[in-house]
């Protein structure tokens, strides 16, 4: 494969800004780190926005293994621009103009499909995973194409972003309900604790095949959905299950790094970015900055200071929506071949931080290290129970639909310190049982609970009563009067037999710099990481890690991800752990 060194990219990036835009898909440059002799290339089957996936006709089990637990991590799929410029500002399709729409694609209230339940046969079923309001509609708000262009807010998940991941979900399936029988074949309605206000997130998932996490950003949510949509479409589950899904407020999330809850993590970035090689990087590519500048009207927001990642999303998502390109005076374009100078310019950005930089094994300690605390507990817990099946949930006698709705509403935001706040933003109820246009209609004519991010800013005292999705909370482990050891509660009987993270890029390149990916390249739309924990038939404590990213077993030089001994993992990944909070708040 062709090798460009970092500094003959910046040659290459604005030589190639007037050549026709070609075929497509691209694949991204190569770069060399010569300063840490460190090759940066992508496989010639990249292509940034559309992901690989597992093929469940080549996917095999571990030889003489039984799988006892599965985490998987999704960056969430196609989305909107995370910002435009002056000069930027195009239009991105989100779907059809609908005041409310089903996320799986099913039409407007239409019951495609009947359910096969014993305790219902032939009930109406939604075609979809969830309902949720669409921002951008004309029906009802007249006024919407006078102020907002498209049907995208920004940043928001596309109908493409919620293809790839049923897309994905059909393909867990495949492999971990038909093939390996793993995962039960049809989800059953759990009835929920009456104490269900004082679980912690996970021990209210036990009986759930499925654990599901996601960020609070709508394009993580709905990706998790969608996922969980492919992996048990309608047919595969009782017309009431509600899906338990974890949302924990942005400023406490261990999904992404904590710049405001880790302040030390904070100033290591920008450390990290004043450096002198990280400078240096800048000042070779000063020519392409001044270009990038001029071309978006760019040089007075911050987000494009001291890194070029803004420009490479910025050039992305217009490629992968075949967006008109943008020009300057003198016909030079934002066309393919930039799209892939700037995306190799962005993976050496994350990788140099996360793995080639002199601190990098503390940049992800803070970074990313208390979701790998939360995910070590449920390591050791496997280990310690050899042959882990999940324990039988008892089922109510009567029939499902005989209940109130309300007795299986799942829709909370859990705090970490087990507290379930009602989330008005998100609706987990699989299957619809009526229409609901009306009452739709008359809750967009009700005041909106406030935002997460927006309420982010308003952390109430101890004393101040749970109300609504306005209560926020910064865990144990991010104030400075904590506990010194923040502790996680112990694995529930009946846990469940896979996890799914629903996250960003930032989350995929942290634990695949921890693990040592040789390849950084930036993670597509809709990347994925499993990680299945095997045990040996012939001796159940002996368990081996397999860890496959985007249909392929990770290439690392630190273990062997087809077959790594849980030992040798869990003391790779041990370094990464966090201590206590005072690594927040104490330089090294």
């Amino acid at each position: 494969m062709k090798t460009v060194s970092v500094l003959g990219l910046a040659v290459l990036l604005v030589a190639n800004s007037h050549v026709a835009e070609g075929d497509r898909p691209i694949s991204a440059q190569t770069v060399v780190n010569n300063r840490y002799n460190r090759q940066f290339s992508t496989p010639e089957n990249y292509e940034y926005c559309h992901p690989t996936m597992p093929n469940p006709a080549t996917y095999e089990a571990m030889p003489g293994a039984t799988l006892s637990l599965v985490q998987g991590f999704i960056r969430h799929g196609d989305r909107n621009f995370l910002f435009t410029t002056p000069k930027h500002n195009p239009v991105v399709d989100c779907g059809q103009r609908r005041e409310v729409r089903y996320y799986s694609g099913g039409t407007d209230y239409d019951y495609k499909k009947t359910s096969t339940s014993k305790d219902a046969p032939g009930t109406p079923l939604a075609d979809s995973i969830a309902a949720e309001q669409n921002y951008f509609t004309t029906k009802w708000s007249p006024y919407q194409s006078v102020f907002v262009p498209g049907t995208c807010e920004m940043e928001q998940l596309t109908e493409r972003g919620q293809a790839q991941h049923r897309a994905l979900g059909k393909v867990l399936r495949k492999i971990y309900v038909d093939k390996l029988g793993f995962l039960p074949s049809h989800l059953q309605t759990i009835p929920i604790p009456d104490t269900i206000a004082s679980m912690d997130a996970y021990t209210a998932s036990a009986g759930h095949p499925v654990y599901v996490r996601s960020t609070s950003y709508q394009r993580t949510r709905i990706s998790a959905l969608s996922l969980m949509d492919g992996l048990y479409p309608a047919e595969h589950r009782d017309i009431d299950y509600k899906l338990n899904h974890v949302v924990y407020p942005l400023q406490s999330d261990t999904l992404v790094a904590q710049h405001v809850g880790c302040p030390e993590f904070k100033k290591m970035d920008q450390a990290l970015r004043q450096g002198p090689i990280w400078q240096e990087y800048l000042n070779h590519f000063r020519n392409v900055r001044t270009f990038l500048e001029d071309l978006y009207d760019s040089a007075h927001l911050d987000v494009f200071k001291n890194n070029f990642s803004g420009y490479t999303d910025l050039s992305m998502v217009s490629h992968c929506h075949n967006l008109p390109q943008i020009c300057n005076g003198g016909g030079n374009c934002a066309n393919a071949h930039m799209a892939a100078n700037l995306l190799s310019m962005g993976s050496w950005e994350y990788a140099y931080a996360r793995r080639d930089a002199d601190h990098a094994d503390r940049y992800n300690r803070l970074g990313l290290g208390w979701l790998v605390r939360e995910l070590s507990e449920r390591w050791d817990y496997f280990l310690s129970n050899p042959g882990h099946t999940q324990t039988a949930v008892p089922q109510t006698a009567q029939p499902v639909l005989a209940r109130r709705s309300t007795e299986y509403n799942l829709s909370c935001t859990f705090t970490l310190d087990g507290r379930c706040v009602q989330d008005t933003n998100v609706n987990l109820n699989f299957g619809i049982k009526h229409d609901r246009t009306q009452e739709i209609r008359n809750e967009l004519d009700q005041p909106q609970a406030v935002p997460v991010a927006a309420a982010a800013a308003a952390v109430p005292s101890p004393d101040t009563p749970v109300s609504g999705a306005t209560v926020m909370e910064v865990p144990a482990h991010f104030q400075t009067s904590a506990p010194a050891k923040p502790q996680i509660k112990a694995v529930p009987t009946g846990a469940p037999k896979m996890e799914l993270y629903s996250g960003h890029d930032e989350t995929i390149t942290f634990l695949l710099a921890m693990m040592g990916q040789d390849n950084m390249y930036w993670p597509p739309y809709a990347s994925q990481i499993l990680m299945e924990f095997w045990s040996m038939d012939s001796n159940p404590s002996e368990i081996y890690v397999r860890v496959i990213y985007n249909g392929e077993f990770l290439k690392s030089d630190k273990c062997d991800f087809a077959k790594c001994p849980y030992t040798k993992f869990q003391q790779l990944m041990k370094k990464y752990i966090p201590e206590d909070k005072a690594e927040c708040h104490t330089s090294a």
